[in-house]
């Protein structure tokens, strides 16, 4: 079994319930994984030891409530930032649709300044198009199975008349910057009052407290050690406590180097004492062992112990896995598979058997897109030709042969076993982005050719 990390990626394919960031999920450190990564993020992970330790703490008599200032000024500030809130997300929005719209002129111009052959350059106008339909605009750009599908038939008479096709595309780009306007951003006038009040608040103590130290006790706290210079010199099964400040100074019943949760410094005022920002305490519940720093080590560097399990299931099977990158493939004599939510539940149900239906069914799709290729051109050249008033009878005859073998083609593709209109998405995920392109070229001029010939 190939290393294997940053499980929020995988566990997102194979859609387990849980957060990503729960303090529940368990991840497996190991140095030689740990090398690896860590060399790629380049000393992007600070993490410290850290353990638990009798200390002597002082022992006060405390009085705390919130000021006067602090409650007035704090309702004060509520009311304006909702307001500014408001005007702001007011304007950002307006900003983003007009930026998004904009982009159509944008996405028009590089498809028209494009050397590159249609096929590689139409997912402009496609996105163009889609952005358009976001917005109700109502501009024709491009038209396919997926998208403006009532708009096929012209978008293909104009596929292949170049010129006609460029005008019309520049009277949309017209339009598009003719009508798009963009809006006013709000002054810092508008926000003055709250900045005043932001200011103020810094100048007021949120509590008036009197301490008094009436002695000292023993506690045991969670203390910050040295920095772990070494990462590989890590090893252990990790879950994140929760998140936690460094006290930089002693303080209520705080001491010097003690991690305090997030929730007690905040709630209680007491962030001018520590150090820094707050970050995750990690802890190896077998040895009791802690760390404390950015909890990205554990999901960068770490193996997620549910994925382990799943895997070595796998491995017991007979089946072989790899990981590339972020991902994990399953590879049997006929395929090599993504692992995907539908191979991940069918096997924790008990069908093991679906990982080779899968296989099968993606090297047959695979060998018919092959045969559907030389199709493809086949069924492009005859619409040039009936474009072009060059289409004679026996070629009609031929034509439309080829699309009959064209169409079974597709309906024994579209029956194979796994690419059911719910799996898709996870079906999908077996094939290079290029194969699928292939894949929707032919699927494309297939149902041009249909239309045109009354099939």
């Amino acid at each position: 079994m190939k290393k294997m990390n940053k499980l929020a990626t995988i566990l997102a394919l194979i859609t387990l319930t849980l957060s990503v960031y729960s303090q529940t999920k368990e991840y497996k450190i190991i140095p030689e994984q740990t090398e690896e990564i860590a060399k790629k993020y380049q000393n992007a992970f600070s993490i410290y030891n850290a353990s638990l330790k009798s200390v002597e703490v002082p022992k006060y008599d405390t009085i705390k409530t919130l000021s006067e200032n602090y409650k007035t000024l704090n309702n004060e500030i509520k009311e304006l930032k909702k307001d500014s809130i408001e005007k702001m997300n007011e304007y950002e929005t307006e900003l983003d649709k007009y930026n998004e719209i904009e982009s159509i002129a944008k996405k028009i111009d590089e498809f028209l300044a494009s050397d590159e052959r249609f096929k590689k350059k139409k997912d402009y106008l496609k996105e163009a198009q889609v952005i358009s339909e976001k917005y109700n605009l109502g501009y024709f750009i491009y038209a396919d199975k997926s998208i403006n599908q009532s708009k096929i038939t012209d978008f293909l008479s104009f596929r292949f008349d170049k010129e006609a096709l460029n005008n019309h595309l520049i009277q949309v780009k017209n339009s598009v910057v003719r009508q798009n306007h963009k809006p006013m951003e709000p002054s810092d006038y508008s926000f003055s009052e709250l900045n005043n009040a932001r200011e103020q608040m810094q100048n007021i103590d949120k509590y008036e407290i009197e301490l008094k130290e009436i002695g000292t006790y023993s506690k045991e706290k969670i203390m910050l050690g040295e920095k772990i210079n070494d990462l590989t010199s890590i090893t252990g099964t990790f879950k994140v406590v929760g998140d936690y400040y460094i006290m930089n100074y002693s303080h209520a019943g705080y001491v010097e180097n003690e991690l305090v949760e997030k929730s007690i410094i905040e709630e209680g005022n007491l962030k001018k004492y520590t150090r820094f920002r707050a970050q995750s305490l990690m802890k190896d519940d077998n040895t009791g062992k802690y760390l404390f720093g950015t909890s990205r080590f554990l999901f960068n560097c770490g193996t997620e112990v549910t994925l382990i399990k799943f895997i070595a299931k796998l491995e017991n099977l007979g089946y072989k896995t790899e990981q590339i990158g972020d991902e994990i493939f399953i590879l049997t004599d006929k395929s090599k598979l993504k692992l995907t939510s539908d191979i991940y539940n069918n096997v924790n149900q008990g069908n093991t058997d679906y990982i080779n239906e899968i296989s099968t069914s993606v090297a047959q799709f695979n060998n018919l897109l092959d045969k559907a290729i030389p199709l493809t051109e086949k069924l492009v050249k005859h619409f040039q030709a009936y474009q072009s008033g060059n289409l004679t009878t026996n070629r009609l005859d031929i034509w439309k042969n080829e699309v009959k073998n064209a169409q079974n083609i597709h309906d024994t593709m579209k029956n194979l076993p796994g690419r059911n209109k719910d799996n898709l998405y996870n079906y999908q995920k077996h094939f290079s982005t290029e194969r699928l392109k292939e894949y929707n070229e032919f699927w494309e001029v297939l149902i041009g050719s249909k239309e045109i010939l009354g099939i």
